[in-house]
């Protein structure tokens, strides 16, 4: 129950902190408050509306050239573009663009992290500071290294 209010909490929180150039780029998409996902292309607004609140994958979170501002969690694998607040999936999180937590017990990708990626393997192109077994920033000058591993 306790983690049911902290995921409201940082729902909520989230609603508000949305990046600023995300919003403006795409002020003139429809949005939703919830979402729900069930395998890349169904349903197809999934790719279209934006979410403010909460996205659930059942089984597979996605979203192409949207965002969630809040909490994306899914079942098995987590995958839109760009994520404000909390990612996460047992298997993979993936995102372009992520501001927040992106938790998996397996696998987390994105290229630009302004935040936390807590999983056993942690890729990131550019910015992260991760938690894991196996953690890679491609553009650092420390790439790999079990743990921690981090560069803002």
């Amino acid at each position: 129950m306790k983690i049911f209010f902290a995921a409201v909490a940082v729902c909520l929180l989230s609603l508000s902190l949305p990046a600023q150039e995300a919003q403006e780029a795409q002020a003139e998409q429809p949005w939703d408050f919830i979402s729900f996902t069930f395998v890349p292309g169904v349903p197809q607004t999934a790719d279209v509306f934006n979410v403010y609140g909460v996205k659930v994958g059942v089984p597979v979170g996605f979203g192409s050239g949207t965002f969630v501002a809040g909490v994306e969690g899914s079942i098995f694998a987590s995958m839109s573009d760009e994520v404000y607040g909390v990612q996460a999936a047992p298997l993979f999180n993936s995102a372009k663009r992520l501001e927040g937590l992106q938790a998996s017990t397996l696998v987390n990708n994105a290229d630009t992290v302004k935040g936390l990626q807590f999983g056993i393997v942690n890729f990131a192109k550019d910015k992260s500071f991760q938690i894991g077994i196996v953690n890679i920033i491609k553009d650092s000058s420390v790439p790999f290294f079990p743990f921690v591993n981090f560069r803002f």
